[in-house]
């Protein structure tokens, strides 16, 4: 039998506590990226291995989201956050000390089943501490997650890297992975029954969400996802091919540029609470930004609006991430739909981050290296999730 949630006082301290657990989850992904080229070159990995490095997170969420939703679903979120954050530290302490591509490979999986399962959960352990009128805000700053753990890991790792080459920043995110394991074991041990394992089949829980609002953000979000991770990697490249700026220099432009993001995410939540439409305030974010990207790659464009650009696409598209995860719980009716809307959204989003890259890297090696095809990309891919957006329709029930 499915257990309502009661209404009860919102407990920031646990939502705090729960977002921080994300951002030391978001290290593991961001230590990837400044400490590669140590790793490629003490490991002799090709860039084919590094490729699978890269990617191995993005491939288990791609494939195993929804899965790791019904498992959260069955046993609980508390017991899958604190196994997840377990398996997460476990295989970033074996990945800090891997001595070859085939242990580093192998760790990076134990991580990605560990990334997948707080991912999925984090989300309903937040609902389960929250009153329905705060929610969205908790929701939206669930959603800085990601932006605000890599931009950090990309701000401190040069000053790690100095200690023990990319050893001391993989310690470093491993380190923080256990000690905030203990932090959520301890304190969400009172609350650990406000959202119990589920009795209901799942197919009773599941099959209400295959309609069109889970569709329409899961597909928005994916459209998201393949011009967010676009921008991160690509962007410091253009500007190196281009401008000839070197990357230790756009690296910190990045940091600067991806934690504007936060803003839009954190303000998503505010609108949502306000009872702004999600999809006009998906729309009218994403549809400017993605116009706003690819005026970046216009023909005489200089490097200083460039950058304006691209800090207006983060800043601005920061509406879109926030928003998802502000609404979820405003189309579920239980709280353990929570996960299972979150899987369905958190796949699509995977999705994006896997084929992305690849879409865009073939268009531009087919264009013999032409930028200027770059605007095409955003803009053609901004048109097809404009489109999406607009077709979400509105929640016909929420959760208590």
């Amino acid at each position: 039998m499915t257990q309502s949630s009661p209404t009860r006082q919102t407990a920031w301290l646990l939502v705090m506590i729960v977002v921080i657990a994300g951002y030391a989850t978001a290290f593991n992904v961001g230590k990837v990226a400044p400490t590669l080229p140590l790793i490629q070159s003490e490991l002799s990995l090709t860039l084919g291995q590094s490729g699978w490095i890269v990617s191995s997170l993005s491939i288990l969420a791609m494939f195993f989201g929804l899965l790791m939703a019904v498992v959260c679903m069955k046993y609980g979120a508390y017991r899958v956050t604190v196994t997840a954050l377990t398996l997460l530290g476990l295989g970033a302490i074996g990945s800090s000390l891997a001595d070859s591509y085939a242990s580093l490979l192998g760790f990076r999986l134990l991580e990605a089943i560990g990334f997948v399962g707080i991912a999925v959960s984090a989300p309903a352990l937040i609902t389960s501490v929250t009153e329905p009128r705060h929610r969205p805000v908790a929701m939206a700053l669930w959603s800085t997650w990601l932006p605000a753990g890599i931009s950090l890991m990309l701000l401190i790792s040069p000053t790690l890297i100095q200690l023990k080459s990319w050893h001391s920043v993989w310690h470093f995110a491993a380190g923080f992975v256990i000690l905030w394991l203990l932090v959520m074991a301890v304190s969400f041990w009172p609350h650990r029954n406000r959202l119990p394992p589920n009795e209901t089949p799942v197919s009773k829980l599941i099959r209400p969400l295959f309609n069109r609002a889970t569709f329409f953000i899961a597909t928005s979000f994916f459209t998201f996802a393949c011009l967010f991770i676009v921008v991160v990697s690509f962007t410091p490249i253009f500007w190196l091919e281009t401008a000839q700026v070197p990357t230790t220099i756009t690296s910190y432009w990045m940091v600067g540029i991806i934690l504007s993001h936060i803003i839009g995410n954190v303000a998503s939540g505010w609108l949502v609470a306000a009872g702004i439409p999600a999809k006009k305030l998906m729309f009218y974010s994403f549809a400017p930004a993605t116009v706003l990207m690819a005026c970046v790659f216009i023909e005489g464009m200089p490097l200083w609006g460039q950058i304006a650009c691209t800090l207006g696409f983060m800043l601005i598209a920061g509406l879109v991430p926030g928003t998802v995860f502000a609404t979820i719980p405003r189309y579920v009716s239980t709280p353990a739909q929570v996960s299972l809307m979150v899987g369905f959204v958190f796949q699509g989003a995977a999705t994006g981050q896997f084929f992305g890259p690849i879409l865009f890297g073939h268009l531009i090696d087919w264009v013999a290296g032409d930028w200027r095809w770059a605007s095409a990309y955003f803009l053609t891919v901004g048109l097809i999730g404009s489109l999406l957006m607009l077709q979400i329709p509105p929640p016909q029930s929420s959760m208590k």
